[in-house]
């Protein structure tokens, strides 16, 4: 069973709802001359490196205290991407607020706590971004530091056994620190098993801790970055748990569509392999057989149903 590492007070949280699209979203490396040796680890690297995120780290809270109940509904962490207080977390974080009515609570770093309101989610991969509403002093608004964010080129070249830093609020401990390394930087969603693996998704893998409460808040490279946004672990076992690749978080497109715009061009394509026996084509063939066009898809107007494209 997998569990979303968002926190609900002192109980176990629910199984993620959400999963990705069908495409990977992770750059792979093409084949390349050998990598020069990394900077080496020293004893400030992890702390250097959650010191450059912790400041546009956020712990969220869902539903308000009340006389049953003394904690809110539910909570999670987020990270600020823009100055005038546009944060990304996950959407299974937020989603009550949309759906109960909920308020949403932002506490900053600097223990400021803000109203917050949701401008986009998108509950298939898992994202959503949140506006801060913020009053400064003398009635306007300051700037509130951001985290940088990492390249597709970096994530790339991002390698299994690299060093990696969480920051978030686990069970409402916020500015929590943990680190571990990238398990594996290509974890399909079909191996993870979220929504039976479709559509398709690619988590990084880390075995740094993450808990209930973690959920949103960002996984950072040892030089600052943030290369995910943290979304699931196990819930049987331990260092096994995954964050969703930084450049899925499209936060312009997620604020002017609602939601990723995933690539779709409307064909369903069989392998023409040992497996699929047609009559019509030799046994020796290799290709795609294309039975079906979705109807309204952008190529339904083309007649390529019951087409092969070989090789």
């Amino acid at each position: 069973m997998w569990r979303c590492a968002c926190a609900r007070p002192l109980v176990a949280t629910a199984s993620l709802a959400a999963a990705g699209l069908g495409t990977s979203v992770l750059p792979r490396p093409a084949l390349a001359a050998p990598r020069l040796p990394a900077a080496p680890l020293t004893v400030d690297s992890i702390a250097d490196a959650a010191e450059a995120v912790a400041a546009a780290v956020v712990h969220i809270t869902i539903g308000a205290p009340s006389a049953r109940r003394a904690a809110p509904q539910r909570s999670g962490s987020g990270v600020i991407v823009r100055s005038d207080g546009l944060v990304l977390t996950n959407a299974h974080v937020v989603a009550a607020a949309l759906q109960g009515g909920q308020p949403l609570s932002v506490k900053t770093s600097d223990g400021r706590e803000l109203p917050g309101r949701v401008l986009a989610i998108d509950r298939r991969i898992d994202l959503a971004v949140v506006a801060l509403v913020q009053k400064g002093d003398e009635g306007g608004e300051r700037p509130l530091p951001t985290a940088r964010l990492a390249s597709a080129e970096k994530l790339a070249a991002l390698r299994a056994g690299e060093w990696v830093v969480a920051v978030g609020s686990p069970f409402s401990l916020t500015n929590t620190v943990t680190a571990g390394i990238i398990s594996t930087t290509h974890r399909d969603s079909r191996d993870v098993g979220v929504n039976g693996g479709y559509p398709r998704q690619e988590y990084l893998q880390t075995d740094a801790a993450i808990n209930p409460g973690n959920s949103g808040g960002p996984l950072v490279s040892l030089d600052g970055q943030v290369i995910g946004i943290n979304s699931m672990k196990t819930a049987q076992g331990a260092g096994l748990a995954f964050a969703i690749p930084i450049t899925m978080a499209e936060v312009q497109q997620l604020l002017e569509h609602g939601k990723l715009q995933r690539p779709f061009i409307g064909l369903k394509l069989v392998a023409l392999d040992e497996h699929l026996k047609l009559p019509q084509f030799p046994q020796d063939l290799t290709g795609v057989f294309v039975p079906q066009v979705v109807m309204g898809s952008p190529v339904h107007k083309d007649s390529t149903a019951g087409c092969a494209f070989l090789k």
